[in-house]
């Protein structure tokens, strides 16, 4: 396990350390109730154009990175592992840094847990084939 918190750039590094899966654990808004869990699966497309400050916005700031950009550099620098999964959760709201998870929210923690233990054992057991 590894926290990247909102400075990305670290996760890029970890990565480099080659991995087989990766699974990120996060909010998601993807207009559902508040507590919903999803798992997606992205697809990470490299930046075609050079245009400087497309690319800019396109890949990771060393200060604040969002997951996507993340992905997308790790992916042009050839370190992101084959399978990637988003493992997110539906916020009630994220206006408050730092603020308490709201009850849906805390109801669905133990739900995000069984999916991550079901996704790495149902990656360990291709592995292991």
């Amino acid at each position: 396990m590894f926290e990247a918190g909102v400075a990305g750039i670290s996760l890029v590094q970890e990565l480099m350390d080659s991995y087989d899966v990766l699974i990120i654990v996060d909010a998601i808004d993807r207009g559902g109730a508040p507590g919903t869990v999803y798992l997606v699966e992205p697809e990470i497309a490299i930046p075609s154009s050079t245009d400087a400050s497309e690319l800019h916005t396109s890949l990771a700031d060393a200060h604040y990175t969002e997951p996507s950009q993340v992905l997308v550099l790790a992916k042009a620098l050839g370190v992101l592992p084959s399978k990637v999964f988003l493992l997110g959760c539906q916020p009630a709201g994220y206006d408050e840094l730092g603020a308490e998870l709201s009850p849906p929210v805390k109801a669905a923690v133990g739900v995000a847990m069984s999916r991550i233990n079901s996704l790495i054992e149902s990656q360990s057991s291709r592995k292991d084939a």
